[in-house]
């Protein structure tokens, strides 16, 4: 995993259907399941499945975890707490397709500085994906 000794390598976060979040950001936001393969359970008796993602669809960047844990559902109010950036190519498409599958808009996208752009949509439980478009560093 990763390509360096030391370097960020993932993110978690704990969801309430396994499925739905899958397809929000599988089909929706254009991540790939990172390593392949069906959804790994870690422990079959506690029922904990997780299911890494990214762009590249390898463990050798970056990923974030989408797990499920029997018994443990984030709230609304906790999931405000977390947000997940993405580097996207068109910030105002990745928001579009996301308002038009009936996800609520936090914060539409907008030209903060020359070349960059921002916006913001809430996730099946609520937490925050912010999007962000900014040239691709040479």
């Amino acid at each position: 995993m990763g390509s360096k000794d030391s370097e960020f390598l993932l993110a978690k976060i704990t969801v309430s259907d396994l499925d739905r979040s899958l397809d929000f950001y599988t089909r929706l936001v254009g991540l790939s399941r990172a390593g392949g393969g069906p959804p790994r359970e870690i422990d079959k008796s506690a029922r904990f499945t997780e299911i890494p993602l990214n762009f590249s669809g390898s463990l050798a960047d970056p990923f974030l975890v989408i797990i499920k844990e029997q018994g443990l559902t984030p709230t609304r109010e906790t999931a405000k707490l977390t947000w997940v950036g993405l580097k996207v190519p068109d910030v105002r498409a990745a928001v579009d397709r996301l308002r038009a599958a009936g996800y609520q808009v936090r914060s539409e996208p907008s030209d903060q500085r020359p070349g960059n752009a921002f916006g913001m949509v809430y996730d099946p439980d609520g937490y925050v994906v912010e999007f962000i478009q900014a040239p691709v560093a040479r």
